[in-house]
């Protein structure tokens, strides 16, 4: 953090200036998104010394995500989307699932998302050959959905001829029986 060594990498282009967001100043922070109460946070766990000292870069971003743990609604998101038809639920189906925007904190409120035939998991929540500790979907297996009422079953694939990659799943809904809690 030497505005000696920092002015250095500025000059010398390894850098793009001081709000670079590789660098730890606070401007770099501020455009990184680190919020100003976590800085204040991390800043409040340090002790007082004259000594010079070395502080984990992990230390401080743990700092940043346990505020964050408490201040900001919980989004879902699939990166890797890979289309799951269940074949059990006919083409209009249409359920809304309310969640909330937090587990812990009710404040935030709450979302509905629809629950339909149509469903998208991340790729890699399937694998055709899963090893033994492997607990996603696969052949043979049943998992549950976020926040959905009932579990799903596998029961066949498709894969793109010239890839050899999954490109959509058929799976059945275990509705017979008790609702996931």
């Amino acid at each position: 953090m030497s505005k000696r060594k920092i002015l250095a990498l500025v000059n010398e282009g390894y850098v793009k200036g001081w709000d670079d967001p590789r660098l730890y100043t606070l401007i770099a922070l501020r455009r990184r998104g680190v919020p100003p109460g976590a800085i204040i946070n991390f800043v409040s766990t340090l002790g007082v010394t004259t000594n010079t000292t070395n502080i984990q870069t992990v230390r401080f971003e743990q700092t940043v995500r346990q505020y964050l743990e408490n201040t900001v609604p919980r989004l879902l998101m699939v990166l890797k989307p890979l289309k799951v038809t269940i074949e059990n639920l006919s083409e209009d189906y249409v359920q809304m699932i309310e969640k909330p925007l937090h587990p812990k904190v009710p404040s935030f409120g709450t979302t509905t998302i629809p629950f339909t035939r149509t469903v998208y998991i991340d790729a890699d929540d399937f694998r055709v050959d899963p090893p033994k500790d492997y607990f996603r979907l696969a052949p043979g297996r049943t998992v549950g959905l976020f926040q959905a009422p009932y579990p799903i079953s596998y029961v066949s694939h498709a894969t793109d001829p010239t890839t050899g990659e999954v490109t959509e799943l058929v799976c059945k809904l275990e509705n017979e029986g008790e609702v996931k809690k």
